[in-house]
């Protein structure tokens, strides 16, 4: 299982010098969610996610929401 608050953790409290190359590269919001959903799918893992419309490009993605309507 992958979780992507531990992603999206990692993402953010990178080292200074990662942060600053992330923080001036040009890149999409939509590239981070490929990433994250090709390596659930490399894993055969399930995603969990409250985002689920960001995965629905994916139909071979298992993806739960344990976070519901809230």
């Amino acid at each position: 299982m992958l979780d992507t608050h531990i992603c999206n953790y990692l993402i953010k409290h990178q080292t200074p010098e990662v942060a600053e190359h992330l923080a001036t590269r040009e890149r999409q919001r939509n590239a981070l969610d490929k990433l994250i959903a090709s390596h659930a799918l490399s894993m055969g893992v399930t995603l969990v996610t409250n985002n689920v419309s960001d995965c629905s490009a994916h139909s071979a993605l298992k993806v739960e929401n344990w976070v519901g309507g809230h």
